[in-house]
């Protein structure tokens, strides 16, 4: 007697990913994220948005960087939140002599990476189809292909907070006082 095809098993094996090994699967779908972020590259030097306020602020903080070993704007200390941002654009600035490119740089490293910690922890909690679907959601979600193409703070924020969350758990479920330590640093960073 023949099988009949279904469609409806070769669909959800298809998105399920079963058919490939473990390593593979993590390899392709990093990929993914990763051909997502760069598409966001295209024109990121003043296609899109030609410069926000604040991002403005903020390279020149950046550029300011090379003068000061700490935050300044129009010559004032400038601590309006934690320099890690700053710090990261000034390394970014160093390979480039762009105002903006800097923090949109650091943006968009930071959404990707959001995108990553997001899947291992849907991934680990829920399963790997609603990890995927997700975290491709993150990526491509009009507010946050903004967000992540301007130099501005908000999407190193949210990935040093989510990460704190992610750490802080699974630091309290193993009672690792490094791990909850860690958190904290996130926390603090954020």
């Amino acid at each position: 007697m023949k099988e009949e095809f279904c469609y409806t098993s070769f669909i959800d094996n298809l998105f399920s990913l079963k058919w490939l090994s473990s390593h593979k699967k993590t390899l392709l779908v990093l990929g993914l994220f990763v051909l997502l972020t760069a598409i966001k590259f295209v024109k990121i030097n003043g296609g899109f948005v030609p410069g926000e306020p604040d991002e403005r602020t903020h390279a020149e903080v950046i550029r300011n960087l090379h003068t000061f070993s700490y935050p300044t704007f129009d010559n004032r200390y400038f601590f309006y939140s934690p320099p890690l941002f700053f710090y990261l654009g000034y390394l970014v600035s160093l390979f480039t002599a762009s105002y903006f490119l800097p923090g949109r740089v650091i943006s968009l490293v930071a959404s990707l990476i959001l995108a990553v910690v997001l899947y291992f922890y849907l991934k680990r909690k829920v399963n790997d189809v609603v990890a995927l679907i997700t975290s491709c959601l993150l990526l491509i979600l009009p507010m946050t292909v903004l967000y992540s193409r301007l130099g501005l703070l908000e999407i190193l924020v949210t990935l040093l907070s989510f990460s704190f969350l992610v750490v802080f758990e699974i630091g309290w479920l193993k009672k690792s006082y490094l791990l909850l330590g860690l958190s904290g640093l996130l926390l603090g960073l954020g």
